[in-house]
């Protein structure tokens, strides 16, 4: 959502037969590394309403917040929910909605993890919840606006998400992709859809022996009256196909040159 890569909960995304053929991505990580605030665009449209200067606090105060997330998770991991060969999902409630972080690694550099990650056109070809994911706009040259829709499933009501998010690098040199919801007059609630809130999301991505090692973090709260108690379960198990999907569809991607 947004570029937040959460799945919606209790669906089984499988794998598709990817495009030869897709638009480059051209999204460069920021250099510093501490990512600071940017001044807001002025080569916005006179059209646009959002308010860049609040939007652009809600993204530094989650990236914040993220790079906190990272290291608390680190010395004191999450209960772990479901778990395959090289792949890790790991999850609990919180006072917000739900909190998971899926781990895994990738034979890939974390350039093109995360060049893949953000593709708009290759994200629709492979993961199967969701039926419209666009840009919306540009907050600044750092600061992204991201909308999703995912699909109907059986007995859930259909939900979007309407999102924010920047990349930079840290100190470390890993990428940090980060997303959080944002209202903007252009993209209002609409009656019949649920739409989820997502307090802090997006990808670590650390360079491994192994080519990348990579941190799928969501707090979010999907909204609707399932429990959290049973959302985390649900989720954790729909992480592992999500995670197999991504591998999957990255792979032919790269073998595609895409």
């Amino acid at each position: 959502m947004g570029n937040s890569h959460v799945p919606c909960c209790g669906s089984k995304p499988r794998p598709r037969q990817l495009p030869h053929k897709a638009k480059k991505q051209t999204n460069r990580p920021d250099q510093d590394g501490t990512c600071p605030p940017s001044p807001a665009s002025s080569s916005r449209s006179d059209m646009t309403r959002w308010n860049s200067v609040q939007i652009e606090r809600q993204v530094y105060a989650c990236e914040q917040e993220f790079k906190a997330l990272i290291g608390s998770t680190e010395a004191s991991p999450l209960p772990l929910h479901a778990q395959k060969p090289g792949v890790c999902i790991y999850g609990t409630d919180t006072p917000r909605g739900f909190l998971m972080k899926s781990v895994w690694t990738s034979p890939y550099a974390p350039e093109a993890v995360l060049a893949f990650a953000q593709n708009n056109f290759l994200r629709l070809a492979w993961d199967q919840n969701l039926a419209e994911r666009r840009t919306v706009g540009n907050i600044s040259t750092e600061i992204r606006i991201t909308y999703e829709r995912y699909r109907k499933i059986l007995g859930v009501s259909q939900r979007d998400m309407l999102c924010a998010g920047k990349t930079c690098i840290l100190r470390d040199g890993s990428l940090l992709d980060v997303s959080v919801s944002v209202e903007i007059p252009e993209m209002p609630k609409v009656s019949d859809l649920i739409r989820a809130q997502l307090y802090l999301g997006g990808y670590h991505i650390q360079t491994s022996p192994q080519g990348s090692l990579i941190a799928l973090y969501n707090e979010v709260n999907y909204g609707g009256v399932l429990p959290n108690k049973l959302l985390v379960p649900m989720s954790a198990r729909t992480m592992l196909s999500f995670v197999h999907s991504f591998n999957t569809a990255l792979s032919q991607s790269t073998s595609l040159n895409i």
